[in-house]
């Protein structure tokens, strides 16, 4: 059973305004990806992706999905967004050097915000992201998706190689430009103030703010929906995400054929 607090954070999550998050971009949606079959490269590209990506993934037991009616036209495959986000586990440290304060703030080292440091520093530092696992026994990811240019079709980031230089919209991974997360730290509390204040209002704000950071660094993948995907970064374990199999299944018996 899927935990209260992935109904709490989703819940969160459809309330935010993508489009006020500062310096994002909207993720892929299934609209774009139709108006994007309409260009001849990329729909060949996508097919070809998938098909290369289906000859080296390893199939998940039939029994998962012999069941629905998709199996009479093979494997499914899934369109999803993948939240990436990095959450520090204490507030950031300030610096306490004289000269990283304004001259009207030498004498008080309390005069920057902890809302302050987190806008202006932490996203200072990006972590390269590295999503799938080529090579590895069980890994579902076909490929992602990257914004593209002004009325051109989305690009497809994917590990399986495709020599076919005339298929611009796909990309090795190794040619394209690198995933990036920034830390963040959302605030238990909101700022600090003298009136009394609600518990359970807080809790939502955090929720909120919790979101909000998941919410800005949101990619559009397409994934094998019985398979996980692997999580790699440079300073962390590798970590694996997978779809709800209770979702998934209800979809693809959903699935008309």
């Amino acid at each position: 059973m899927p935990d209260e607090h992935d109904f709490r954070l989703q819940a969160r999550l459809d309330k935010v305004d993508t489009s006020a998050l500062k310096g994002s971009k909207q993720p892929m949606t299934l609209n774009d990806l139709i108006a994007s079959m309409s260009h001849a490269p990329f729909i060949i590209g996508l097919w070809k992706t998938i098909v290369a990506a289906q000859d080296h993934i390893q199939a998940p037991p039939a029994q998962q999905f012999a069941q629905f009616p998709s199996a009479l036209v093979g494997r499914p495959v899934a369109l999803a967004h993948l939240s990436l986000a990095l959450e520090l586990a204490t507030p950031p440290m300030q610096s306490q050097a004289y000269a990283d304060y304004a001259e009207d703030e030498a004498n008080d080292v309390t005069g920057v915000s902890l809302s302050e440091t987190v806008d202006g520093e932490l996203t200072r530092y990006e972590f390269g992201i590295k999503l799938g696992d080529m090579l590895g026994h069980q890994d579902g990811l076909i490929g992602y998706f990257t914004h593209p240019e002004a009325e051109e079709a989305w690009n497809i980031v994917t590990d399986f190689s495709i020599d076919d230089l005339s298929l611009l919209s796909v990309k090795h991974t190794n040619n394209a430009p690198p995933l990036t997360v920034s830390p963040s730290y959302p605030p238990v509390l909101s700022a600090g103030t003298s009136d009394p204040f609600n518990i359970t209002d807080e809790a939502n704000n955090y929720q909120k703010r919790k979101a909000e950071a998941l919410q800005s660094s949101l990619v559009t993948v397409l994934l094998d929906p019985f398979l996980p995907i692997h999580v790699r970064s440079g300073i962390l374990p590798a970590v694996q995400v997978q779809l709800n199999r209770d979702d998934v299944e209800r979809d693809l018996q959903n699935l008309g054929v």
